[in-house]
């Protein structure tokens, strides 16, 4: 398959320290390890599963689609997200 989509998963793979550090420091201070524990290995599971169902997807309905898809997903992700936040607090 050429292009570069399937490479945005070596990417997350990347910040898989980062995701165990963050899930770390919100645990409490006696489960942080197990914290770390969980955060990599949810971040491994979901990239694994991310990757196989992009890659089916991409043999199905092409690469130009499926960016075009993910893109658009992503930016009403965001939308929505800026959305909340922006909301003032009810009172």
């Amino acid at each position: 398959m050429e292009g570069t989509q399937p490479h945005r998963a070596v990417g997350q793979h990347r910040a898989f320290p980062a995701r165990g550090r963050g899930r770390c420091s919100l645990a409490p201070r006696e489960q942080r390890v197990t914290g770390g524990l969980v955060a990599a290995l949810t971040a491994v599971t979901t990239a694994h599963l991310g990757l196989a169902a992009r890659l089916k997807a991409m043999g199905r309905w092409g690469q130009a689609r499926m960016g075009f898809v993910e893109d658009a997903l992503l930016l009403a992700g965001t939308a929505l997200l800026v959305d909340q936040v922006a909301k003032p607090a009810a009172a």
